[in-house]
């Protein structure tokens, strides 16, 4: 008999906050300049805000 392993998690995709690690950074608000998004998070985790920038090639 052969033994098992269980099977590896997956790789954490998508955004991380650089502070606590945490992926739950749901969006605050969000404002359009010119050819960008910006979007303001707040971590669930640790309360730190992180601004990400969208825009389209």
């Amino acid at each position: 008999m052969q033994d098992r392993q269980p099977p590896e998690a997956p790789a954490v995709t998508g955004l991380q906050c650089p502070s606590c690690g945490g992926n739950d950074l749901p969006v605050w608000y969000t404002r359009k300049r010119l050819n960008k998004t910006l979007r303001m998070r707040i971590c669930s985790g640790c309360g730190r805000r992180l601004i990400t920038y969208e825009r389209i090639d």
